[in-house]
């Protein structure tokens, strides 16, 4: 799945995040992200442009942000949610 950079999953999900991306991930190095809570590492302002601060870590692979998808034919399949967000916003 591609991701189109709404930001709704970073704002509107409940996930475990890395706390501190200069440690090393671990038990003690993550926290709950509430629903309805902006995740501290989602840059950006507006639908279309945030951006993850993390995502270029190389423990990012080992979180539950890497691990989320959507069922779809290709990697390179548009995120449905963000396509119909962002077709609202703009």
């Amino acid at each position: 799945m591609k991701c189109l950079n709404c930001g709704h999953c970073c704002i509107h999900y409940d996930v475990v995040i890395i706390d501190s991306p200069d440690k090393p991930l671990s038990p003690h190095n993550v926290t709950y992200k509430a629903s309805g809570i902006k995740c501290k590492h989602l840059l950006g302002d507006a639908p279309g442009v945030y951006s993850c601060a993390v995502h270029g870590h190389p423990d990012y692979k080992d979180t539950p942000c890497f691990d989320y998808t959507q069922i779809s034919a290709s990697q390179n399949d548009p995120c449905r949610v963000g396509v119909y967000l962002l077709k609202r916003v703009i």
